[in-house]
């Protein structure tokens, strides 16, 4: 018994075509299909992933990444200035930079939008701080005054404060007592506010109303070193009032709540001293000056305590005691104005500045990114630090220390990517060794797979139009399963055989042919679809297949741009744009060091100018003493 053959059937041939079609993508796995599964998860939108990668660089202090990431992303579209939180993000970078004209034109922009106010106000509350920092007064009061309100109760303590330091600064006294008395001192930043609205009220000649507040925070209890230290320094500032007053009781009261081991425990002994001394209570004034001349004869407290001493002997008649004082006191002046003197010369050499931070510091200040903030300085201790501690502590010189920081930071940075450069261009060689003997290769494979893909897509073309014609036609057979097929074959091969027998072998050949035909026509829609799915991922699969070979084209073009001369030039583009960086960053470091010095040498000068009018006085009270002594000699030798 023979069976005709016959065609493929339709699935068959799809089946075969997809088979060919995996085994052409280059890279994939032949498992992968293109049809949507029942779990299938929606991919994440990519401007929240990229909006998400920059503020994970943001809130790990790298600013860099952060502002290069979303300066990218809005180039290529993904983030526009219609995005209100990436440009909140942005002005908030800005900000953080110094580009202050960069960020007001960014909240300019969203103060007109429909956006959390909060975030609106906090940003523009750090824009003011920014301002301050800078020493931008009016500008900072401005934001501060019309631009914020609604902010959280911390920060708007703060902002409390920023202003009326803003006050102080500007001398409104009366204007900042008003605005920070009501504030309250829970915590270090309200203790603060206290202190400055009482400080307020004395210098705007309020004594009644400023003394209170100084003692509430005088009184505040003990707490961090913070907290303890502005405690200290109301105490001092309720005593000296009273001492301008001339309440001597009053002042010691005060003064005798400062700490002995804190910072302002010379100011403290100073002014008992001298409480004690307007009392008339000269022996209990002296041992309080005599314990300061024991210390760092460089703190003006000292330099005042050497006048005040002989003085108070003078005082008790012990004018051999007090001439000995007066001369000690201008030996030692003579000699703090020398050291002065040695200062002025070290401060005005290049290499001043960069002594001022230990050495420790001065590494860990060169980061890794060139725009993450300088957290600040510790002074070294250097022999000069003792005459500079105020101006160590004055706002304007820090902010302009972190600049100089900064600098050198980027100095640094320079100098690291200039040595760079010779290993890029190594690299590049070597790379281009290896594409050379790769290139071949490469060409080949994408034209074999070009010319497979070019074949399926004919096969799969007639192989959809057999398929619709024949669901068109009601062609059952075209959607059978081989085995189906074969079923009727062997039916048909049968009924060739008998002709035209009415037995009951034809009759039962019959009943058999009947039933494969109801079970292909009973499949047939199943069929189909199937027929009409596998068709579709095998037509997916074929264009996976050409994204792969455009892949591999693209990157045959990125081989022959790498090839030539683009990358040389672009290193050497970038080796004069660092060069001539590095020119502008050492100009700037020289303007900066200038600054710095001259501001050192200021208060140099005033401190020369102060130690020169004490040791002038002292030596007028050394021949006040001595005329006195002449003229006591005098007198004894005519009474004899």
């Amino acid at each position: 018994m023979s069976i005709r053959r016959r065609k493929f059937t339709l699935p068959a041939v799809a089946a075969l075509v997809a088979a060919v079609a995996c085994s052409a993508a280059i890279g994939a796995p032949a498992s992968k299909r293109s049809f949507v599964p029942d779990d299938y998860v929606e991919p994440l939108d990519p401007p929240a992933v990229l909006f998400g990668e920059v503020m994970y660089e943001y809130y790990n202090n790298r600013n860099l990444p952060a502002i290069t990431h979303l300066l990218i992303a809005r180039q290529q579209g993904l983030l526009s200035e219609r995005d209100d939180y990436s440009e909140m993000l942005l002005g908030d970078l800005y900000t953080n930079f110094g580009l202050v004209d960069r960020a007001q034109a960014i909240f300019s922009r969203l103060v007109t939008r429909d956006i959390l106010a909060k975030t609106r106000n906090e940003t523009w509350f750090h824009t003011a701080e920014l301002q301050y920092n800078q020493g931008k007064y009016d500008e900072a009061a401005r934001i501060l005054e019309n631009k914020i309100e609604n902010l959280s109760p911390a920060i708007e303590k703060e902002r409390l404060v920023l202003l009326g330091n803003i006050y102080i600064l500007r001398g409104e006294y009366q204007r900042a007592a008003d605005l920070l008395s009501s504030v309250k001192a829970d915590d270090v930043v309200g203790a603060y506010a206290l202190y400055n609205a009482g400080v307020a009220f004395v210098r705007s000649g309020e004594i009644e109303r400023g003394i209170p507040l100084l003692k509430r925070v005088r009184d505040l209890p003990p707490g961090d070193e913070e907290t303890n230290a502005l405690k200290d320094r109301a105490a001092l500032a309720v005593g000296f009032t009273w001492l301008q007053k001339n309440n001597h009781d009053l002042a010691r009261e005060s003064l005798l709540t400062i700490r002995m081991d804190g910072p302002f425990t010379n100011q403290a002994m100073l002014g008992l001293g001298y409480a004690n001394f307007q009392r008339g209570d000269y022996k209990k004034a002296l041992p309080l000056w005599l314990e300061l001349l024991q210390r760092n004869t460089s703190d003006t407290t000292v330099q005042e305590a050497l006048m005040l001493a002989p003085r108070a002997y003078e005082e008790l008649g012990d004018l051999p005691r007090a001439l000995f004082g007066y001369r000690y006191a201008a030996d030692t002046l003579r000699g703090e104005l020398k050291k002065v003197e040695r200062t002025i010369v070290r401060i005005r050499e290049s290499d001043w500045i960069d002594s001022l931070s230990p050495e420790t510091a001065k590494d860990s200040a060169i980061l890794t990114d060139p725009l993450a903030p300088v957290t600040g300085y510790t002074p070294a201790n250097i022999p000069e630090a003792p005459y500079l501690y105020a101006l160590f502590a004055s706002n304007s010189f820090s902010e302009d220390y972190k600049v100089y920081l900064e600098l050198k930071r980027i100095e640094k940075l320079l100098d690291f990517w200039q040595a760079q450069l010779p290993i890029y261009q190594s690299t590049l060689a070597q790379h281009r060794v290896q594409l050379a003997t790769l290139k071949p290769r490469l060409d080949d494979t994408i034209s074999r797979r070009k010319r497979d893909v070019e074949a399926l897509r004919a096969q799969v073309a007639p192989l959809k139009a057999r398929i619709e014609n024949a669901i068109r036609k009601g062609d059952l057979e075209q959607t059978a399963t081989l085995q189906q097929l074969a079923q009727l074959d062997v039916a048909r091969a049968i009924e060739a055989r008998l002709g035209n027998s009415t037995g009951a072998q034809a009759e039962r050949l019959r009943r058999v042919k009947g039933l494969v035909i109801w079970d292909i026509a009973a499949s047939a829609t199943a069929q189909q679809q199937q027929a009409v799915k596998d068709i579709e991922i095998v037509r997916n699969d074929i264009e996976m297949a050409a994204l792969h070979v455009e892949s591999l084209e693209t990157l045959r073009t990125d081989i022959l741009r790498r090839m030539g001369p683009e990358y040389d030039q672009r290193i050497a583009a970038a080796g004069e744009r660092l060069r001539a960086m590095k020119d502008e960053i050492t100009q700037r470091l020289k303007a900066q060091t200038v600054a710095l010095q001259n501001q050192a040498l200021v208060v140099l000068a005033e401190n020369r100018r102060n130690l020169g009018a004490q040791l002038a006085e002292t030596h007028l009270s050394i021949a006040r003493l001595q005329d006195t002594s002449v003229s006591e000699a005098i007198e004894k030798r005519k009474r004899q």
